[in-house]
């Protein structure tokens, strides 16, 4: 039997002489005999260029970006930065906290409280470096805490109020609308002055009507520590405070006497303060009942 090779070798060779020219009849038949079929050679220019453009941005940014990452809901988190340090600043040796030689806040020693606005009411905060890279230039506080970004500070740089440092400004803290880890950056005359992490407390224990002014987990347990608390509107001249533990079972009851009365400018009404002791006989979940009123579980 004839291969379907051969069959079409005879066939070409019967071609009139002027249909081919021999030399293409004679490289067909070469192929033919080879008996494979001719491949095209795939270009891969395409997807050499594809590679390129993507190590390209692969490099660019990841050093640009190499501070995110994300968890597993999806959220973005930040590593771990400089944690700040007490330290007494001169003349006056005053305390402050901050990156020494570099920035620092004068403000409260306590911790900043989500949902709060006192405790970073009046802030001073210091610069160190080259004077004419500060002196009268704009800066700004910014912090992050997941995927949320908040202006905690805004302003310009003024000369030196002390000795010790290059610039200062007077200024005030937005609020920490959550509590947990937040990365602050600062900049000045756009440029990234410092980074470092501020930790933020829980929100203050609060009923509809009463605020506790201390935090929790600022408060020594196994002993009977000082509270404050605080209410707009009515005077009373004392009121009954019950600590509950988190089975809502009664673990001491103390009466906290009415200590004194100031007008809050921010809402231009009356707040009213409550002075008493607390025990809180270790560290746990906690229910408040402030005059009748009950809190959320809070952790101290």
């Amino acid at each position: 039997m004839n291969k379907p090779n051969d069959d079409l070798e005879k066939r070409l060779n019967s071609l009139p002489t002027f249909t081919l020219p021999s030399d293409q009849r004679a490289l067909i038949l070469q192929t033919l005999q080879g008996n494979f079929p001719e491949r095209k050679l795939r270009s891969f220019r395409p997807m050499i260029v594809c590679a390129a453009l993507f190590c390209i941005a692969f490099l660019l940014f990841v050093p640009l970006r190499s501070d995110l990452s994300l968890t597993r809901d999806g959220q973005l988190a930040l590593p771990p930065d400089k944690e700040l340090e007490r330290f007494l600043l001169p003349p006056r040796q005053q305390e402050v906290l901050g990156i020494e030689g570099r920035f620092a806040m004068l403000g409260p020693l306590k911790q900043f409280v989500a949902d709060d606005s006192r405790r970073g009411a009046k802030m001073m905060l210091f610069f160190w470096g080259e004077p004419a890279h500060l002196l009268n230039k704009p800066y700004r506080l910014e912090a992050v805490h997941q995927n949320q970004t908040i202006t905690l500070s805004e302003g310009v740089l003024s000369g030196p109020l002390n000795d010790s440092e290059d610039a200062h400004v007077l200024t005030k803290f937005a609020p920490f609308p959550e509590e947990g880890r937040w990365h602050a950056k600062l900049y000045v005359d756009e440029k990234v002055f410092e980074t470092f992490d501020l930790e933020v407390l829980p929100p203050f224990p609060k009923t509809e009507h009463y605020t506790l002014q201390d935090s929790p987990a600022e408060l020594e347990t196994g002993k009977e520590v000082d509270v404050t608390i605080e209410r707009f509107g009515e005077s009373k001249k004392q009121i009954k405070v019950e600590l509950l533990n988190r089975k809502g079972q009664m673990i001491n009851t103390q009466w906290f006497k009415e200590e004194g009365e100031f007008i809050d400018a921010g809402r231009s009404d009356i707040l009213h303060t409550f002075a008493g002791k607390l025990t809180f006989p270790e560290r746990g979940t906690w229910i408040l009942v402030i005059d009748g009123e009950k809190t959320k579980p809070f952790k101290n």
